[in-house]
């Protein structure tokens, strides 16, 4: 930046020519900020603004609770299902019964049918694990 006075030493030719260039310097700048502005605009009007039917009710809080217990039976049944598999107690056909109606099960609780989900999650969970002490 010059400082003060200092156009004051310029000829009026090199004057007019400054503040052309402060002109297209202030116009580029105008531009893009104008852009800016339009480019906020449009993503604006692509979010959805939540209306009654985005919100979350009961409904939608009670089918996460029964995901999550899902979820955390679905996690000890493979583990015991995984142990019966790795210490070969139990012949691999059962071991495989286990296994599909574990995936069964899955399917049950993604659908909302946690208590049948539970009752196959019980049934593949009584596969018999030899302990290491044996």
């Amino acid at each position: 930046m010059l400082p003060p006075f200092a156009l004051d030493k310029l000829t009026p030719q090199d004057r007019t020519t400054l503040r052309r260039w402060y002109t297209v310097v202030g116009g580029v700048y105008a531009a893009l900020a104008m852009s800016v502005v339009a480019v906020v605009v449009a993503q604006t009007d692509l979010v959805p603004t939540p209306g009654p039917g985005l919100l979350a009710t009961g409904a939608v809080a009670a089918e996460h609770s029964a995901m999550s217990r899902c979820a955390a039976r679905d996690a000890k049944v493979l583990a015991r299902i995984e142990l019966a598999g790795d210490t070969h107690a139990v012949p691999g056909q059962q071991v495989y019964e286990a296994f599909v109606a574990m995936l069964e099960a899955r399917a049950l609780c993604a659908a909302g049918r946690v208590d049948e989900a539970f009752a196959l999650y019980d049934n593949a969970a009584a596969v018999p694990v030899q302990s290491a002490a044996q």
